[in-house]
Order: C-alpha cells, then sequence, then structure tokens
C-alpha cells in the first residue's frame, strides 16, 4: 500500500503547460486554510478550485457518480510514475483503491494556487494527510495539480498529478 500511497499522493505538474503570469487568479488569499475540510473549502471556492475540491470531496464519499461527472473522459491521471489515460481506465484500475485511501484519511489543505487563462485553469494545492490506508497509519504531504478546461457552465479535470512525501518519521 505504500506505493498506492505514493500513487495517491503524486505531485501534480504540468510543466508542458506555460501561462503567462498575467493568468494568474488572485485566488492566493494567504488564509490559513488548515482547518477547513474538504467540504468547507469547496463551499467557499470559485470555480476549478470548487471543480478540485468537490472531487476530492467525491472520492472521499465513494461517489462514483460524482467523480466520473468531474472528470472529462480522456483525463490523464499521473501517479506512481505511470499514467492512466482515460475516464474508463481509472475507473477500472484504481478509483475504488483511491475511494478507499480517501476515506480512511483527512485532508487538511495548506496552500493553494489557481491559474486561469480563458476556458482552461491550472489548480495546485498542497495538503497534509494523515489517517489510516486499510491498517497502515499514513502522514504525509500532497502535492497535487490538476487541469481543468470549462464545459459549458462546469469545470472537467483534464489532468491530475498526484506525489507526496512520507511523513510517518516525523509522528
Amino acid at each position: 500500500m505504500r506505493n498506492r500511497l505514493t500513487s495517491l499522493l503524486m505531485a501534480w505538474s504540468i510543466a508542458a503547460i506555460a501561462l503567462p503570469a498575467s493568468a494568474l487568479a488572485d485566488h492566493r488569499d494567504h488564509d490559513d486554510h488548515s482547518k477547513h475540510s474538504a467540504e468547507q473549502h469547496a463551499a467557499v471556492s470559485s470555480g476549478p478550485a470548487k471543480a478540485v475540491d468537490a472531487f476530492a470531496v467525491a472520492l472521499a464519499a465513494q461517489n462514483e457518480a460524482l467523480v466520473k461527472k468531474l472528470l472529462a473522459e480522456d483525463v490523464i491521471i499521473a501517479e506512481g510514475g505511470r499514467a492512466g489515460r482515460s475516464l474508463d481506465e481509472f475507473r477500472k484500475v484504481d478509483m475504488g483503491a483511491d475511494m478507499q485511501f480517501m476515506s480512511g484519511v483527512k485532508t487538511t489543505l495548506k496552500k493553494r494556487d489557481e491559474i486561469v487563462a480563458g476556458d482552461m485553469a491550472i489548480v495546485i494545492s498542497e495538503s497534509e494527510t494523515k489517517g489510516t490506508d486499510v491498517t497502515k497509519p499514513v502522514h504525509a504531504m500532497m502535492m497535487e495539480t490538476m487541469v481543468l478546461t470549462r464545459d459549458g457552465d462546469a469545470w472537467r479535470i483534464r489532468h491530475i498529478h498526484w506525489s507526496s512525501k512520507d511523513l510517518s518519521d516525523a509522528d
């Protein structure tokens, strides 16, 4: 399960996409988000960040219908040194384990940056995750990058990259 944790917590990086500095949205509020649950943060987030938070809540609630609604059909999910290249592949290979993992941990958002340029957005989040994965304790820093595109009035997740750093030795 250590590989699963590493996979789930892979940093979402998007080096191939370069947006001008003027595309930075004013989401850098520097407020302390550490006491907010994903549900609370989703309630105050706007646009792309709200979709990212809704995805985390849907995974933790094991709500497959909402997870599928938030992901693009051709989503690319990079974790654990590999990439899944569709919603169908994610559903078959990783979704169940990701839901199980997220339902057993508490994730505290530490910092978030949101970059929006027209109908494309990037949300970069740093979080601390604590809890239990099946029977193993989990304590890790999580980096995630999500690339989203606007689909009508909604934002769809097109790419996810997760990475993590194990903090269990710090406990």
